[in-house]
């Protein structure tokens, strides 16, 4: 029975339409109390008093913790933080909008007012806000990892061009629906949290550690994610202060942040300014590369934006030199960010790519082409597989590339330039340790368990995919359940690894299901295949059945009646290491098509392709869904998104999605997604390569690189807003 790689629709679909999925915040649980954050009202300082007595006279209040009576509990550093941190700021104060206090109150709206009515002193000092002010005092983190090869002066002597230039992508802050929201109930000892988290098993274990209890006393579940994007990845300090609290005032507490809250609550994508430096000779052939990497970090934090590792592996190029280093600022802790490191990689790297391109008088497809390998020259591993060709050559013919002239700002229509950009693409194949349980039911019922996730794109269906024809029964008799420590220990979700990682233990386990079944046919009085060695015996398409023989066979179901047992189970692990020899990637092309407006200088993308090899697709329709979301960020990234800061308090100024802008429907143009067949059995057993960063990663540069071919001006700081052209 073939399931996999078709265009299912989702089977959590209809529990999201109809209200029935229940995201973090929406338990009910008897008594539960509500919780507002006290947060900093300046970006560096120290405070001086705290007077919370009002607040604890406010009707309603149940409790008021502050960095001043708080127990002193620390949790311990969860990536990115380098540092053991107190859950509370304070009184020393590192950036606006840090966590000072909470109050819980018996309604939400009690508990935001009585968050207003903590008053505090504070000794303020002029905060550290523009990541260029400081490049002075930038340096090289304990975690950094510069590459290099080859002889840079060398490079540049046989150069017969080159381009250095600096590529500026600031701040940007994940969005996602559904807002950071945890629910948290002791009942003695033992702690249940509901959190809305991309990895239950790194929270349950922040939480034991920080409350010292054994981890077997803490559960957390999260069925459903509204998107994270990598927000979700890392236990942020509102998960143990919701803790605290209901620990403090003995009853269940929900805190939910605002949305002003997630732009101070959790970490963003680093500013980043990137300097390049790219040479060729004449024929196109790469000499040299550099990339010289300056973001933004917080004041206690090591947190590196690794942009680089594209430089250092995309294309062949004899003489590299790869280096980052970080300022510190009074801003939160940066974080991963769909695509961590390559989204703004890629700008940097894939626009001065075209630049090369357009001082060589080479056309940018055939001058990444040209410089195209299957060596991975950061390591010099060969690729497990890499598509980056055909994924160039057939977005070229599809796309109407053809249509675009060598010469920058000469195809126009009406009061248009019109221009066209390409961008290669890559992001790291992750493959991680992961465990599945599957469970058949004598009625003929299969229940897969994993504490994975599905954070909306797409995971409970491709996993109901991959039971179903591993173990021939029909998709509708499959059920899936995600994101709960007390299943078997699944990946966290990030990285794009889930698919391949926990979706390879589902085959595993749906492998060993088959192998029990086959026992228990074989051992089982009255079954027609009892007695038969297990070598002559398989099980396939719902059935067990000897091999020399098909016609002596029975039912999964009826061999489990036969045996009376209402269910079998077994827990897979998705098996082995990837080889070391080898370096795993997918690779993309984006194509972009562009209008400009001569007097106005309005940007509008009119068309965007993207071209994908990522392994076996597992879901024609998610996996599209995937691509088209990551592009549309790419729009975003290009055209829109920019967190700002005020420079005399460090508060953020666009914290709301009237302010922070977003693509929008008119925004998004006619986009197309191919895949390049490919089916990489030396990444995952399961064939598939992770999708859910590479939709984003060169999505932006296609845009920049289209917008200089249609003006003939090349802008570096993004993003790319009216008043930088006209």
């Amino acid at each position: 029975m073939e399931a996999i790689g078709k265009p299912l629709d989702r089977v959590d679909g209809r529990l999201k339409v109809t209200g029935a999925a229940t995201y973090a915040a929406e338990f009910e649980l008897p008594n539960m109390v509500h919780a507002a954050l006290v947060q900093s009202g300046i970006g560096a300082g120290r405070v001086t008093s705290v007077d919370d007595s009002q607040a604890r006279r406010l009707k309603g209040v149940l409790g008021v913790i502050t960095f001043d009576n708080s127990p002193k509990i620390s949790t311990p550093a969860s990536r990115p933080a380098s540092l053991t941190k107190p859950i509370f700021g304070g009184p020393e104060i590192e950036y606006n909008g840090q966590h000072i206090g909470v109050v819980v109150a018996d309604t939400l709206e009690r508990a935001f007012q009585g968050a207003e009515m903590v008053r505090f002193q504070y000794a303020a000092q002029k905060p550290r806000v523009e990541l260029a002010e400081f490049k002075s005092e930038a340096f090289a983190p304990g975690n950094s990892r510069p590459s290099s090869r080859g002889d840079l002066n060398a490079g540049r002597a046989s150069a017969a061009q080159i381009v250095t230039a600096s590529y500026d992508v600031p701040t940007e802050h994940h969005n996602p629906m559904e807002p950071h929201a945890t629910i948290a109930v002791w009942n003695g000892d033992a702690l249940t949290v509901y959190d809305s988290s991309q990895g239950v098993e790194g929270c349950r274990r922040t939480l034991a550690d920080t409350f010292n209890i054994p981890i077997e006393n803490v559960r957390v579940i999260c069925p459903f994610v509204g998107g994270g994007f990598g927000s979700k990845g890392t236990t942020w300090m509102h998960v143990p202060i919701a803790a605290l609290a209901a620990r403090t005032v003995g009853r269940p507490v929900k805190l939910v942040l605002r949305r002003q809250e997630m732009f101070s609550g959790h970490g963003y994508r680093s500013h980043t300014i990137q300097d390049m430096e790219l040479g060729a000779q004449a024929d196109g052939t790469l000499t040299i590369t550099r990339n010289s990497t300056l973001n933004e970090t917080s004041m206690s934090d090591d947190w590196r934006e690794d942009t680089a590792r594209m430089t250092g592996m995309m294309y062949a190029c004899p003489n590299l030199e790869a280096t980052g280093k970080i300022a510190r600022l009074n801003k939160i802790s940066p974080t991963y960010m769909r695509a961590p490191g390559e989204a703004a990689g890629s700008v940097g790297l894939e626009c001065a790519m075209d630049e090369l391109a357009a001082k060589l008088g080479m056309d940018p497809i055939e001058f990444r082409l040209h410089n195209d390998t299957q060596i991975d020259g950061s390591n010099k591993k060969p690729f497990s597989s890499r598509a980056l060709k055909e994924c160039l050559t057939l977005g070229r013919d599809k796309f109407g590339w053809s249509e675009r002239k060598m010469e920058p700002g000469t195809l126009r229509q009406g009061r248009y330039l019109v221009g066209y950009g390409v961008a290669g693409g890559t992001y790291p194949a992750n493959f991680r340790p992961s465990s599945a349980r599957i469970m058949l039911m004598q009625n003929g019922a299969v229940l897969v368990q994993s504490s994975s996730h599905d954070l909306g794109t797409g995971a409970y269906t491709i996993f109901t995919q991959i039971a179903a024809e591993e173990l021939g029964v029909p998709v509708d008799n499959v059920r899936v359940e995600l994101g709960d420590t007390k299943l078997p220990d699944g990946v966290t979700a990030g990285g794009s690894a889930t698919s391949a990682s926990t979706g390879s233990a589902i085959l595993n386990a749906a492998g060993e299901l088959k192998k029990r079944l086959v026992s228990l046919a074989t051992e089982t009085k009255g079954s027609p295949l009892s007695g038969m060695a297990i070598t002559e015996v398989k099980a396939e398409n719902g059935r067990i059945f000897a091999t020399n023989n098909p016609t002596k066979n029975l039912s999964y179901t009826d061999a489990l009646k036969l045996a009376g047992q209402t269910s079998v189970e077994v827990t897979g692990s998705n098996g082995r290491a990837q080889r070391a020899n080898l370096s795993y990637y997918s690779f993309g092309a984006q194509f972009s098509k562009v209008r400009v407006d001569l007097e106005l200088g309005q940007i509008r993308v009119e068309k965007m392709l993207g071209v994908f090899g990522a392994g076996r697709i597992l879901n024609a329709k998610t996996a599209r869904s995937q691509m088209l979301g990551g592009m549309i960020w790419g729009i975003g990234m290009a055209l829109h998104e920019h967190t700002q800061y005020d420079p005399n308090t460090a508060r953020v100024v666009t914290r709301n999605l009237a302010d922070y802008h977003i693509p929008c429907c008119a925004d998004t143009p006619e986009i197309e997604v191919e895949f390049v067949p490919e089916e990489d059995t030396q990444m995952s057993p399961i064939g598939a390569k992770g999708i859910g960063e590479l939709g984003i990663v060169g999505a932006a540069a296609s845009i920049a690189n289209a917008v200089y071919n249609a003006t003939g001006k090349r802008i570096r700081e993004f993003p790319l807003t009216p008043d930088k052209l006209v």
